[in-house]
């Protein structure tokens, strides 16, 4: 099986403005250069109002809203899901920010329809559900949906949870492959700031995609052996 289409996306939460995030300042402060910057300002710019921003910058995607900032980058170099949010944030330093996330997504796709409903089997056993999806002939006439596993874990000094998700919203051959790997700075009633979140970015981001990249290895694994 074949799993491709790589996407990273980087997540703050806190209290933002989502009208500072316009192409003029991300290239007057270096976040972007001055091409990048031409083609927003002309094709990218799908919405600047007070409660969201949302522009389109080549591969790159950026959603601020007043809770919330996304980066997601489509294609390589995918490193620059971190710079771009920390280039931010080095600016907005004293920006309140409770949260972070460091996400991995990816698409499986199946060939064969058997092998498929095994790896399906593996991932959650059917017997408890064997009436549930077939129907009185014994057809299979359903599956798994969506699985999501949790664990905890310390990246460098940094407390997180990571989840790994599996998703198939078709009846076809393809699942969306999800990691998510979050970071409490605080709560949204004391937060931490900008400062804090940019540097834990910094510090836990090579660890956090390895992690990532290996869970999704496994993934890829186990459907190839089913």
């Amino acid at each position: 099986m074949g799993l491709d289409e790589l996407k990273a996306t980087t997540v703050l939460l806190g209290r933002l403005n989502p009208l500072i995030f316009s192409p003029e300042w991300l290239e007057g402060n270096n976040v972007i250069g001055p091409e990048e910057s031409r083609q927003a300002r002309e094709n990218g710019i799908e919405v600047m109002a007070p409660n969201i921003t949302s522009i389109a910058l080549g591969s790159m995607k950026l959603i601020v809203e007043e809770g919330r900032f996304l980066l997601s980058v489509s294609d390589e170099p995918l490193v620059r899901a971190k710079d771009f949010p920390v280039g931010c944030f080095r600016l907005l330093s004293h920006t309140p920010v409770h949260a972070v996330g460091i996400n991995l997504n990816g698409t499986l796709r199946g060939e064969d329809r058997n092998k498929w409903d095994r790896f399906g089997d593996m991932l959650a056993p059917k017997g408890p559900w064997i009436d549930f999806i077939t129907n009185k002939d014994g057809e299979r006439i359903g599956g798994l949906k969506t699985i999501v596993m949790e664990t905890q874990k310390t990246v460098g000094n940094k407390k997180g949870h990571m989840r790994c998700s599996i998703s198939s919203d078709s009846g076809g051959l393809e699942a969306t492959v999800q990691m998510n790997n979050h970071f409490d700075i605080g709560t949204q009633s004391a937060p931490s700031n900008g400062a804090e979140a940019y540097k834990l970015i910094e510090e836990v981001w090579d660890d956090v995609i390895e992690f990532s990249q290996d869970m999704f290895s496994r993934v890829k694994e186990l459907a190839d052996a089913a």
